[in-house]
Order: C-alpha cells, then structure tokens, then sequence
C-alpha cells in the first residue's frame, strides 16, 4: 500500500498542483479504505491459527472481505465520499 500511495500521490500532485484539499481527501478515504483490508488479514490469521488448508483461508478471508468492502462502499455513499477529482 506504501508504494502505491506514492503512485497516487504523485499522479495527483502533477495532475493538480498546489490542491492539497484534493491530497487530503485521498489521504483521508484511503486510510478509511484499508478497513475491508484488515479485515481479509484478521480472518486469514485466524483461520492459519487453527491450521486451515489454504483454499478454505483465501475463500473465507476474501468472502470476509467482499462482504466489509460491500458495507464500506455502502458507509462512503452514505456519507458523500463522491469522486477524488
């Protein structure tokens, strides 16, 4: 995630010089973004914890993620989080 905000960042800073209110509302809705993320990880440990096969983690941890990036999206139209640009 690093190095892809570094990406992002600098696309939109020569894209848009000078509108930080841009880089922050992209700082502000990534950091949000990493939630569903978290959740893939969280499921994914646990799952390896109690010695899982490796299909049975990836299907739980992305179906666990579908199911949190689906509320997410939901959560950020809900409260206006329209287009960056």
């Amino acid at each position: 995630m690093p190095l892809d905000g570094l990406i992002v960042l600098t696309w939109l800073a020569h894209d848009h010089p000078g509108d930080y209110d841009l880089m922050v509302r992209y700082t502000k809705w990534t950091l949000w973004g990493i939630a569903p993320s978290i959740l893939f990880f969280v499921v994914a440990l646990s799952c390896f914890s109690k010695h899982l096969a490796l299909p049975v983690v990836l299907a739980a941890s992305f179906v666990i993620w579908l199911i949190g990036a689906f509320f997410h999206h939901l959560l950020l139209r809900q409260h206006g989080a329209g287009t960056l640009v």
